[in-house]
């Protein structure tokens, strides 16, 4: 009976072992992303950086084992002493380190590190489920008023059917700091009124989220008079509104003339053009001016350009 339960027991110490490994590359691979050590200007570089060269965002986790444990053996990792391990001093910034202070000692990236050279920094066995996207929770956020926060989520999708929250892992940006800051915690930080996208990037995928951001007005009412006249209406005026922004007066036949001659042929009108469409009594006149400008060669040549630019 005694024999059984010691092989139970030790049967669930194994088990416990197991579950708690630390991987090369689902684990300690997107510490070094996280941090920006394999981006482009820093080890990441053709070249590498201070001697010390990763895969640009690791995409080759082999190489990047064989650089760290065995290129230059005792110096880079530690596995008698773990904690001595150059590779966790320069990351705390305990030793002179380019990069400078990456990350502190009660840091989840520190754990994971130190946990792989406890566990002997052992490279993964067999195959290992690699990442095949990434959802950005909640894809849209709405604040009903300025200076709001709100947490967002990060998961990633692997090979094997498994879902991971990698909030902690991704690397984030905002196409519109003004409007909302997205922190390196995933956290949005809505600012003025507005609307725009956050991105998280986690190994080689991104995904971005759409903010808006409502001013504080309760008073605020969509004019009847204001009517669409087609489908491109119907979304212009469907974000105004969501923004609660009303839209601009009717501009001048002068200012029209001229906006839509510039932007359709890259010209200004002539006079005899100028002469003609001012003295146009018809209701649909502008309408017109665009099926005639439309229709010119200058418009094909412009916008040809414009396509091949871009």
């Amino acid at each position: 009976m005694k024999r059984i339960l010691f092989l139970l027991f030790t049967s669930l110490i194994s088990l416990r072992a197991a579950d708690e490994s630390v991987s090369f590359q689902r684990d300690v691979m997107p510490v070094f992303f996280r941090a920006n050590c394999n981006s482009g200007g820093c080890h990441g570089a053709a070249s590498g950086k201070d001697g010390f060269r990763l895969s640009l965002f690791g995409y080759d986790s082999a190489g990047d084992y064989y650089r760290i444990t065995q290129q230059m053996i005792g110096r880079r990792i530690d596995v008698a002493r773990p904690e001595k391990s150059l590779l966790l001093l320069k990351a705390i910034n305990a030793v002179p380190h380019t990069g400078g202070k990456l990350f502190d000692e009660n840091s989840e990236y520190y754990r994971t590190l130190l946990s792989w050279l406890q566990q002997g920094a052992l490279n993964d066995q067999g195959v290992v489920p690699q990442v095949t996207g990434i959802s950005l929770e909640p894809p849209k956020t709405l604040f009903e008023k300025p200076s709001g926060r709100r947490a967002l989520k990060v998961i990633a999708k692997y090979s094997d059917g498994t879902n991971r929250d990698v909030t902690t892992l991704a690397l984030y940006s905002s196409n519109n700091k003004t409007v909302a800051d997205i922190k390196d915690t995933g956290e949005v930080v809505a600012g003025i009124r507005g609307a725009t996208d956050v991105f998280a990037r986690f190994g080689k995928y991104t995904v971005g989220g759409e903010i808006i951001v409502l001013p504080q007005d309760d008073q605020f009412t969509w004019p009847t008079e204001i009517q669409a006249k087609n489908y491109i209406d119907e979304l212009v005026h469907s974000r105004l509104q969501k923004l609660r922004i009303l839209p601009s007066e009717l501009c001048t036949d002068e200012a029209f003339l001229r906006r839509v001659t510039l932007d359709l042929i890259g010209l200004p009108p002539s006079r005899e053009e100028y002469e003609n469409f001012m003295s146009d009594r018809a209701p649909e006149k502008r309408e017109r001016v665009v099926d005639a400008l439309l229709n010119r060669p200058e418009y094909a040549d412009v916008w040809a350009s414009k396509w091949a630019d871009w």
